[in-house]
Formats: C-alpha cells, structure tokens, sequence
C-alpha cells in the first residue's frame, strides 16, 4: 500500500515530552512528541493517551517506551534509508563484478539481502515493500 499524501510531516528533530508543550498544560498522565525547528519553535505532533486501566496498569510506562520508539524511528530515518541505499548499490556492484567470484550460498546470501534493502527502501519511502 503506497502512501498517498501532499502534505509534508513535520520535520524535526522530535521529542517525547511529559506533561507540558511550549507553556500549555495538557492533561496529566499524558505522553506528547513535539517538533522542534524554525530556531527553536515547538510543536505538537502526537498525543498518546497514558491513563492506566485496570487492564493496563502500566499503560504509561508502555506509552512512553511507544513515544520513544516513534521519535528515535523519525529522527533516524533518513541516516538509514542513506545507508539502506548506499548498501544496495554496494550489492548491486558485488553482482556485476566478476573479480570475486562468489560461492552459491554467498550469491545466494547477496541476493536476499539486496531484496531486503531494496523492500525496506520502498517501505521508508511510503511504497509498498
């Protein structure tokens, strides 16, 4: 499934925040990202509710670790798709190359790990892997 948008995303870097954003008080209990850009202005991109249940009395603990995951994957996508796509032409050298030559398993190796880079590419970049 492509991802099908004209609006850009909020550049970053994001943060996690708990509690507060730019002077406003949100609800307690709460886990916020915010982005941080134009020389330091703040905005809010993501609430994830944190309020514990009795079914999930450790939901905020679990909401943070959320909120972090989905800050560190945002401010590090674009290191890794470099690096995806740099590897992949890497690959795709190695297969054209003739100098060193590669046993079936290492061909074979080469070959799958090419296919992954280039699904993970075309899934970093909103396409369908």
């Amino acid at each position: 499934m492509e991802i099908e948008t004209k609006a850009k995303h909020t550049p970053g870097p994001w943060h996690v925040k708990h509690g507060c954003l730019a002077g406003e008080v949100y609800p307690p209990g709460g886990v916020y990202i915010d982005a941080e850009y134009n020389g330091g202005y703040k905005k809010l991109v993501a609430t994830l509710s944190a309020y514990p249940t009795r079914d999930e009395p450790d939901k905020k603990k679990v909401q943070q670790a959320n909120a972090y995951l989905i800050v560190c994957a945002v401010n590090s996508h674009a290191g890794l798709l470099a690096a995806a796509e740099a590897a992949e032409t890497i690959l795709s050298w190695l297969g054209a190359l003739d100098y060193t030559p590669l046993d079936k398993r290492q061909e074979s190796e080469r070959k799958r790990g090419l296919l992954q880079l280039r699904a993970a590419i075309r899934a970093a970049n909103g396409r369908s892997p």
